[in-house]
């Protein structure tokens, strides 16, 4: 049974109030950081129940520690009706159930408490608890937020509606190009000691802040802003091959800086990969999964990714007799979990998704890329990623994939609008478009990406909508068709409201 002194061990503000940050050691971590990477906040209110889906490693806790900081610091809330605890030390429901009675009890002293459960899902029934606690009485004077794995969360999350979890659900991913961007360029210094690079750096947020696109709207309107950034081109391209090998992850991203500024040659340590290994799989044990199954099936689909399959497909590129059913489901899990995901291709002429057609699957992060190459490969994870940079058609496969994940993001709402809503590829006898991307109008877009030195209007499929071929370093216009670097797309590129 989970002792009380674990509870207060957990809640340092209780004792230090806003001083705690020097005794926590990940805000420690944060405090001391090359770039204090930032999300967007959430305001919270009493009587709602508030849930974050992220993968691991990606900040999760960070962000509920900095929400505490802020709302003793900006909203004068009293440190002791502030309540954490992380979840993975709890074996059992009865667990949890000691945790939020004794956390509840402070409401005898204070207006108002606020609950954040980090981790959640460890707990089987969680969400019993929290029902529990929604249909009380003195929910109204209560504000809680949990977070978890994406798969660990989705269905529970699920038997809350109409308990206030309405429209306060958010994703908590590796950070968008822009977003990379905007923070890194903070600390130039630590990424060149070329001046004029710098320079450029320290004045790119600027121009980028005031700047960004609306693919709703028509191509007229969105190719003068490409125009715009195309001053800033060596410094963008100069950071997008940072970002395909470190991925968003922020932590990682730090590493990386910190060892620019050591000279280290290895610029992501290993146990930064074996890290992401170990929780991914340590995840697919909890629920029920083998991870030598999981290896098999990561390795089917990096044979294939970026490419046309269906099940059958993968399958054949399991070395052991895998079924369908299996496969899917280990399938289905990473991609729940944002590991992977899965496109579909559209049918225009029945104006509907085509599930049981050839699919495309892709990573969602590069980091994630690395990390599961170096599994397979027993290969040091950066050492890997460099080796991998250097073959250029593989590394046109990534950038679909980052475009994709990006693309994705553009318009998701939990639940109620996810990707396969409104983005898909196309294929048909002939021809292929990587992406199609419908606007709210009904209208389409269509995006192909030819990460090569030379492109021409010919690399994009004759099919009647506007498109972008987004290139390596080419700029053109030409009719309803404009070629544009991939990383001047990327960098213009707002997620949604969703997206912290």
């Amino acid at each position: 049974m989970v002792e009380i002194s674990k509870i207060v061990e957990q809640n340092t503000w209780w004792r230090f109030g806003m001083e705690f940050e020097h005794y926590d050691k990940i805000l420690n971590e944060y405090r001391v950081a090359p770039v204090r990477f930032g999300r967007r906040n959430i305001d919270l209110e009493t009587s709602n129940i508030y849930a974050i889906h992220g993968l691991r490693q990606v900040g999760k806790t960070t962000e509920i520690k900095k929400t505490i900081m802020r709302l003793m610091r900006d909203d004068g809330v009293n440190p002791d009706s502030i309540c954490y605890f992380s979840c993975e030390t709890l074996v059992s429901r009865r667990e949890l159930r000691k945790v939020l009675e004794f956390l509840m009890d402070k409401l005898a002293e204070h207006e108002r408490i606020y609950i954040f459960l980090d981790e959640i899902n460890f707990v089987k029934d969680w969400v019993l608890e929290i029902k529990g606690i929604a249909d009380s009485d003195r929910f109204d004077r209560v504000v809680i937020l949990f977070t978890g794995s994406p798969f660990g969360i989705k269905v529970h999350t699920q038997e809350l509606i109409g308990r206030n979890i309405e429209g306060n659900r958010y994703f908590l991913r590796p950070l968008s190009f822009r977003d990379f961007v905007l923070q890194v360029c903070r600390r130039p210094d630590y990424l060149t000691a070329d001046r004029q690079l710098e320079k450029e750096l320290k004045i790119l947020p600027e121009n980028l802040n005031s700047s960004k696109i609306n693919l709703e709207e028509p191509l007229e309107k969105i190719v003068p802003v490409f125009s715009r950034m195309l001053k800033f081109n060596a410094s963008l391209s100069f950071l997008f091959n940072i970002y395909m090998k470190t991925g968003g992850f922020p932590s990682v991203i730090n590493d990386y800086l910190r060892n620019i500024q050591a000279e280290e040659q290895e610029r992501v340590k290993p146990e930064f990969y074996e890290r992401f290994i170990e929780l991914v799989t340590k995840d697919a044990l909890r629920q029920g999964k083998s991870d030598r199954t999981m290896q098999q099936v990561v390795s089917a689909i990096i044979k294939i990714f970026g490419s046309r399959s269906d099940f059958r497909g993968l399958a054949v590129e399991i070395e052991e007799p895998i079924s369908h059913p299996t496969i899917i489901d280990y399938l289905r899990l990473m991609e729940d979990n944002f590991l992977v995901q899965v496109l579909y291709s559209y049918d225009f002429a029945k104006k509907r998704v085509r599930y049981k057609a050839m699919k495309k699957i892709y990573f969602t992060d590069s980091l994630i890329f690395h990390s599961f190459n170096s599994w397979l490969h027993g290969k040091d994870g950066y050492r890997y990623s460099e080796e991998f940079m250097l073959d250029e058609d593989k590394v046109s496969l990534l950038v679909e994939g980052i475009v994709c994940n990006h693309l994705a993001r553009v318009k998701e709402v939990p639940v109620i609008k996810p990707a396969d809503r409104f983005l898909w590829f196309y294929y048909d006898a002939r021809k292929e478009l990587d992406f199609v991307y419908q606007r709210e109008n009904g209208e389409y877009l269509g995006i192909e990406v030819k990460y090569k030195p030379r492109v021409s209007f010919k690399d994009v499929a004759a099919i009647n909508m506007p498109k972008l071929i987004l290139s390596k370093k080419e700029f053109d216009t030409k009719g309803d068709i404009a070629i544009v670097p991939v990383y001047v797309f990327l960098c213009l590129l707002e997620s949604s409201a969703k997206n912290l």
